[in-house]
Protein backbone atom coordinates (compact mmCIF):
# COMPACT_ATOMS: atom_id res chain seq x y z
CA UNK A 1 0.00 0.00 0.00
CA UNK A 2 1.13 3.55 -0.70
CA UNK A 3 -0.20 6.84 0.63
CA UNK A 4 -0.30 9.75 -1.79
CA UNK A 5 -1.46 13.25 -0.90
CA UNK A 6 -1.98 15.89 -3.61
CA UNK A 7 -3.45 19.13 -2.32
CA UNK A 8 -6.87 18.45 -0.79
CA UNK A 9 -7.07 14.85 -2.02
CA UNK A 10 -5.54 11.87 -0.23
CA UNK A 11 -5.29 8.41 -1.78
CA UNK A 12 -4.33 4.99 -0.51
CA UNK A 13 -3.39 2.66 -3.37
CA UNK A 14 -3.58 -1.10 -2.93
CA UNK A 15 -1.76 -2.80 -5.76
CA UNK A 16 0.25 -5.92 -6.54
CA UNK A 17 2.83 -3.90 -8.51
CA UNK A 18 4.70 -0.64 -8.00
CA UNK A 19 2.40 1.56 -10.11
CA UNK A 20 0.65 4.83 -9.34
CA UNK A 21 -2.71 3.71 -10.69
CA UNK A 22 -3.36 0.91 -8.19
CA UNK A 23 -5.84 -1.92 -8.40
CA UNK A 24 -7.88 -0.54 -5.51
CA UNK A 25 -7.89 3.09 -4.47
CA UNK A 26 -9.35 4.58 -1.29
CA UNK A 27 -9.84 8.31 -1.73
CA UNK A 28 -10.89 11.04 0.68
CA UNK A 29 -13.14 13.61 -1.03
CA UNK A 30 -14.46 16.31 1.28
CA UNK A 31 -16.30 14.47 4.05
CA UNK A 32 -16.75 11.28 2.01
CA UNK A 33 -14.67 8.16 1.47
CA UNK A 34 -14.62 6.90 -2.15
CA UNK A 35 -13.65 3.34 -3.08
CA UNK A 36 -12.37 2.84 -6.64
CA UNK A 37 -11.47 -0.41 -8.36
CA UNK A 38 -9.51 -1.05 -11.57
CA UNK A 39 -8.29 2.59 -11.64
CA UNK A 40 -11.67 3.94 -12.78
CA UNK A 41 -12.62 7.54 -12.13
CA UNK A 42 -16.13 6.49 -11.04
CA UNK A 43 -16.20 5.19 -7.46
CA UNK A 44 -17.36 1.63 -6.84
CA UNK A 45 -18.78 2.78 -3.53
CA UNK A 46 -19.01 5.94 -1.45
CA UNK A 47 -19.32 6.21 2.32
CA UNK A 48 -20.67 9.68 3.09
CA UNK A 49 -20.16 11.76 6.22
CA UNK A 50 -23.76 11.14 7.29
CA UNK A 51 -23.19 7.35 7.11
CA UNK A 52 -24.77 6.54 3.77
CA UNK A 53 -23.39 3.85 1.46
CA UNK A 54 -23.84 4.66 -2.22
CA UNK A 55 -23.18 2.03 -4.89
CA UNK A 56 -23.23 2.92 -8.58
CA UNK A 57 -23.67 6.69 -8.27
CA UNK A 58 -21.83 9.61 -6.69
CA UNK A 59 -24.82 11.31 -5.05
CA UNK A 60 -27.56 9.96 -2.82
CA UNK A 61 -31.07 10.26 -4.19
CA UNK A 62 -34.44 10.40 -2.50
CA UNK A 63 -37.19 7.91 -3.34
CA UNK A 64 -40.52 8.78 -1.80
CA UNK A 65 -39.72 10.99 1.16
CA UNK A 66 -36.51 9.20 2.19
CA UNK A 67 -32.92 8.92 1.03
CA UNK A 68 -32.04 5.45 2.38
CA UNK A 69 -28.77 4.64 4.17
CA UNK A 70 -27.97 1.99 1.51
CA UNK A 71 -28.52 3.07 -2.09
CA UNK A 72 -27.89 0.86 -5.13
CA UNK A 73 -28.06 2.47 -8.58
CA UNK A 74 -27.74 1.06 -12.08
CA UNK A 75 -29.05 1.27 -15.61
CA UNK A 76 -29.32 -2.48 -16.19
CA UNK A 77 -30.11 -5.67 -14.28
CA UNK A 78 -27.17 -5.03 -11.93
CA UNK A 79 -29.33 -2.52 -10.05
CA UNK A 80 -30.24 -5.27 -7.61
CA UNK A 81 -29.51 -6.56 -4.14
CA UNK A 82 -28.87 -10.29 -4.00
CA UNK A 83 -29.50 -12.22 -0.82
CA UNK A 84 -28.40 -15.85 -1.17
CA UNK A 85 -27.63 -18.75 1.14
CA UNK A 86 -25.75 -21.90 0.23
CA UNK A 87 -25.99 -24.49 2.97
CA UNK A 88 -26.94 -28.15 3.21
CA UNK A 89 -30.08 -27.51 5.26
CA UNK A 90 -33.65 -26.23 4.91
CA UNK A 91 -32.90 -22.69 6.10
CA UNK A 92 -33.42 -19.84 3.60
CA UNK A 93 -31.69 -16.44 3.54
CA UNK A 94 -33.42 -13.84 5.67
CA UNK A 95 -34.32 -10.20 5.32
CA UNK A 96 -35.16 -8.93 8.80
CA UNK A 97 -37.05 -5.89 10.02
CA UNK A 98 -36.80 -4.82 13.66
CA UNK A 99 -38.91 -2.16 15.38
CA UNK A 100 -38.93 -0.76 18.91
CA UNK A 101 -40.34 2.51 20.21
CA UNK A 102 -37.15 3.08 22.21
CA UNK A 103 -33.78 4.60 21.34
CA UNK A 104 -31.30 2.39 19.43
CA UNK A 105 -30.67 -0.70 21.54
CA UNK A 106 -33.56 0.01 23.93
CA UNK A 107 -36.51 -2.38 23.93
CA UNK A 108 -39.78 -0.45 24.23
CA UNK A 109 -43.05 -2.21 23.40
CA UNK A 110 -44.91 -1.31 20.24
CA UNK A 111 -48.44 0.02 20.28
CA UNK A 112 -51.53 -0.90 18.33
CA UNK A 113 -51.37 0.13 14.63
CA UNK A 114 -47.57 0.71 14.68
CA UNK A 115 -45.86 -0.27 11.41
CA UNK A 116 -43.19 -2.94 11.91
CA UNK A 117 -41.90 -3.14 8.34
CA UNK A 118 -42.80 -1.98 4.83
CA UNK A 119 -41.95 -2.71 1.24
CA UNK A 120 -42.79 0.26 -0.98
CA UNK A 121 -42.75 0.69 -4.77
CA UNK A 122 -42.44 4.09 -6.46
CA UNK A 123 -42.81 4.98 -10.13
CA UNK A 124 -41.58 8.12 -11.82
CA UNK A 125 -44.31 10.44 -13.05
CA UNK A 126 -41.81 12.33 -15.21
CA UNK A 127 -41.04 14.82 -12.42
CA UNK A 128 -39.96 12.73 -9.43
CA UNK A 129 -40.34 9.37 -7.70
CA UNK A 130 -42.30 10.51 -4.64
CA UNK A 131 -45.62 8.75 -5.30
CA UNK A 132 -45.96 5.28 -3.81
CA UNK A 133 -47.85 3.01 -6.19
CA UNK A 134 -47.93 -0.12 -3.99
CA UNK A 135 -46.89 -1.14 -0.51
CA UNK A 136 -46.90 -4.14 1.78
CA UNK A 137 -47.01 -3.35 5.51
CA UNK A 138 -46.77 -5.50 8.60
CA UNK A 139 -48.67 -3.67 11.33
CA UNK A 140 -49.39 -4.29 15.00
CA UNK A 141 -53.01 -5.41 15.38
CA UNK A 142 -53.59 -5.62 19.11
CA UNK A 143 -57.29 -4.80 18.98
CA UNK A 144 -58.88 -8.24 18.65
CA UNK A 145 -58.23 -11.68 17.20
CA UNK A 146 -60.47 -13.41 14.65
CA UNK A 147 -63.01 -14.34 17.34
CA UNK A 148 -63.21 -10.77 18.70
CA UNK A 149 -61.10 -11.43 21.82
CA UNK A 150 -58.66 -8.66 22.80
CA UNK A 151 -55.03 -9.62 22.14
CA UNK A 152 -52.55 -7.53 24.14
CA UNK A 153 -48.91 -6.85 23.31
CA UNK A 154 -46.90 -8.76 25.90
CA UNK A 155 -43.59 -10.59 26.33
CA UNK A 156 -43.35 -13.05 23.42
CA UNK A 157 -46.58 -11.77 21.83
CA UNK A 158 -46.92 -9.01 19.24
CA UNK A 159 -50.16 -9.56 17.29
CA UNK A 160 -49.87 -8.39 13.68
CA UNK A 161 -51.59 -8.16 10.33
CA UNK A 162 -50.35 -8.00 6.74
CA UNK A 163 -51.75 -5.01 4.82
CA UNK A 164 -51.58 -4.48 1.05
CA UNK A 165 -52.08 -0.98 -0.36
CA UNK A 166 -52.23 0.23 -3.97
CA UNK A 167 -53.10 3.49 -5.67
Amino acid sequence: ARFISTGTTSNILLTDTNTTSGNVRIKSVGNSLHLHSNSTSIPSGIFTSNRYLLLGHTTGLQVGTTAGKLQVFGDNSSAAINLSRWSDDATAPQFRFGKSRGAIGTQTALQNLDDIGKFLWYGSDGTDTTTAVFQINVEVDAATDFSGVSVPIATGSVPTRLALHNT
